[in-house]
């Protein structure tokens, strides 16, 4: 993705104090979206790639951080999604906050350098356990003492479940590409009866994995309310293909709050939009 960097007319240096600032990281670059909460609008959008993807996460942040004004001053409240495939779900049920790292550990290996967090989904009755490495973590905290932190997919499930009507029986579906990280969230009847991430190489790949998802939960696709979101591309490759399988796909592109910008497509960054700040 191209570095951008758009501001609305109405953007204040004197009314930072009162913004919100949402930052979404993941090691190819960074993003972030500045939003009135008071005028009901997103007001400033950004968005910067790595020269060195391979370099270390925390080096590429710090870099960008100290090359832009506007990730060095004092926001109302700072929300960081990090992205990432080391991610699990756990019933509320079972969660226990003293086994978090146990959790963690049954699907992902936990190095030294990092921390176990959660975020609790309530209308999915679950909490989304993650790990962030220890050295960003006290980067973000000494930076922006307001910050708050989520995984990426914590405001997709809360958004998914948003989609769905009191009574609507159909599947909603919410697809979510980032770059080649998939993750497909299906809700019915208020539940969330499917979660999961895929790593894919390939748009075969991708659409292989939805298809086989949808045909073991045995999803009527004539039926289902299938939305898309993130680094795809409308009339790409991808899209075109998923076209050939499901019969409607719409883009994730309404939000509670205005986004004023035209030059890019918003579905891209539906995260940080749709964040309930």
């Amino acid at each position: 993705m191209q570095d951008f960097s758009y501001f609305h007319e109405s953007f204040n240096l004197r009314k930072l104090s009162s913004y919100f600032l949402q930052i979404q990281l993941c090691k190819l670059g960074v993003g972030y979206v500045i939003t009135d909460t008071i005028r009901n609008q997103h007001i400033a959008i950004k968005h910067k790639a790595f020269e060195n993807p391979d370099e270390n996460i925390l080096t590429n942040f710090q870099n960008a951080v100290k090359e832009d004004v506007y990730l060095n001053k004092h926001y109302k409240t700072v929300n960081f999604l990090f992205i990432s495939e080391k991610n699990s779900l756990i019933p509320a049920d079972y969660f226990d906050k003293k086994h978090l790292k146990e959790y963690f550990k049954f699907n992902f290996i936990l190095s030294e350098q990092e921390e176990v967090h959660f975020n609790y989904i309530e209308k999915a009755k679950a909490y989304n356990i993650y790990s962030i490495p220890s050295t960003l973590i006290n980067f973000l905290v000494n930076h922006f003492p307001e910050i708050r932190l989520y995984h990426y997919t914590t405001p997709l499930i809360k958004s998914t479940f948003n989609d769905v009507g009191a009574n609507n029986a159909f599947d909603t579906i919410r697809i979510s590409i980032q770059n080649q990280l998939m993750n497909i969230v299906i809700v019915k009847n208020q539940k969330l009866i499917f979660f999961n991430d895929f790593d894919f190489h390939t748009e075969e790949d991708a659409v292989f994995y939805i298809m086989s998802v949808m045909k073991k939960l045995l999803v009527n696709l004539r039926r289902a309310d299938v939305t898309i979101q993130g680094t795809i591309e409308k009339n790409g490759k991808l899209h075109k293909y998923l076209l050939k399988y499901i019969p409607e796909i719409k883009f994730h592109t309404k939000f509670d709050k205005e986004f004023p910008f035209s030059q890019i497509p918003n579905h891209i960054f539906a995260n940080l939009l749709d964040f309930e700040a």
